[in-house]
């Protein structure tokens, strides 16, 4: 079994590419129920390429900041990037559930859910993803492309184990009682 850390990426899929080679370990759709590792928006490659990107189709030139790693493709958001939180919910689960097996160390979240939705899903959503730390994943995560201004940072970027905002510290330095 190989034993690199898998980072899985909640977005919308991943093809592919030459740059991951044989290390998407793992794929799961959300929105279509394909089996087979897919694209059809492109953002979900982007991101695994910035993430995980061997350079190989570049020749070394261009690599992700840890070419190594394996990959999760999750994809929850459909062509045009549109998503349902119900789905991102059913990915946390996903991924806690599979965190053992497929050795996922990290989830990136490069999506932001605007603060308009159903507040009710929106503390799903907060709670699903403080469950990914709380199991001692971590989470990287967007903050939002509608600022700069008050205001303007997203959930999961407003999520207080990861917020980079007042409570900040807990992100670096929570104590987990667990521990």
């Amino acid at each position: 079994m190989n034993k690199l850390i898998t980072v899985a990426v909640i977005d919308s899929g991943i093809y592919p590419h030459i740059d991951f080679k044989n290390r998407i370990v793992a794929f799961k759709d959300f929105v279509n129920g394909r089996k087979n590792a897919y694209d059809d928006c492109g953002h979900g490659t982007h991101v695994s390429g910035i993430i995980a990107g061997s350079g190989y189709a570049s020749h070394g030139r261009i690599k992700g900041i840890c070419p190594a790693a394996n990959l999760a493709g999750i994809k929850v958001l459909d062509r045009l990037g549109n998503g349902r939180i119900e789905n991102v919910l059913d990915a946390a689960g996903w991924i806690i559930s599979h965190q053992k097996d497929l050795n996922i160390r990290v989830v990136n979240i490069s999506f932001g859910a605007t603060t308009f939705g159903e507040k009710e899903n929106l503390i799903a959503l907060e709670k699903a993803i403080e469950k990914l730390w709380d199991n001692n994943i971590i989470v990287v995560a967007a903050a939002g492309n509608e600022g700069p201004g008050r205001q303007t940072v997203a959930i999961p970027g407003t999520c207080n184990y990861h917020s980079w905002f007042p409570g900040w510290q807990r992100f670096l330095f929570r104590k987990r009682s667990n521990q």
